[in-house]
C-alpha cells in the first residue's frame, strides 16, 4: 500500500527512515502481528484501545 509513495531516492528513503525511531518503514509482517494478536483468543481482555503500530514515528498519549 506504501510502496508507490516510497519510490523515492536513497537520500530521501533516509531523510524518512531517520525520522522513524524504530529506524525503519514498516514491512506487511509488523502490520500482520498486532493484527493476528487482536484477532485471536490472546486479545480476549482488551477492549476499547487503539493501538499504534507506527514504530514510534507518532507518540499518542
Amino acid at each position: 500500500m506504501a510502496a508507490p509513495a516510497l519510490k523515492v531516492t536513497e537520500a530521501e528513503l533516509k531523510r524518512i527512515t531517520s525520522m522513524i525511531p524504530v529506524g525503519r518503514v514498516a514491512s506487511a509482517d509488523d502490520v500482520a502481528g498486532p493484527i493476528i494478536f487482536l484477532a485471536s483468543e490472546l486479545s480476549r481482555h482488551v477492549t476499547g484501545e487503539i493501538l499504534n503500530v507506527n514504530g514510534g514515528s507518532v507518540l499518542c498519549g
